[in-house]
């Protein structure tokens, strides 16, 4: 609630500054301060989601910094064992390629046999 109160505020200091015509260097820094409310609104929304959801977009976006991090870490040992940027480019690639593949099948054996 206070931050609503406080983004409002901004908004209306923002109404007034910009019929003072201020310099775009501020104005543009107003503005980035009020775009804030959309992560503030997607805060207090996560808070009403049933505990399990939450718990569920939580442990998506832990992994999701985890393969993030891995991933820079597994370069950075492949360029620590010489290899060039084209070969890399090309682990990757295949790497990509052959997840999308298995994809398929994968999901085959899943509705056949259940997913537990």
């Amino acid at each position: 609630m206070r931050l609503l109160v406080l983004v409002k505020g901004m908004q209306a200091v923002l109404r007034h500054l910009k019929s003072k015509m201020l310099p775009s260097k501020y104005q543009y820094l107003l503005h980035q301060a009020l775009r804030m409310r959309l992560p503030l609104n997607y805060i207090q929304q996560f808070g009403h989601f049933q505990r399990n959801a939450r718990l569920y977009l939580i442990s998506n976006a832990l992994s999701g910094v985890t393969t993030g991090i891995l991933l820079v870490l597994y370069n950075l040992y492949l360029v620590s064992l010489g290899y060039g940027t084209d070969f890399i480019g090309l682990v990757l690639f295949v790497g990509t390629i052959g997840a999308g593949v298995a994809i398929f099948p994968a999901g085959i054996f899943i509705d056949r046999f259940g997913g537990k």
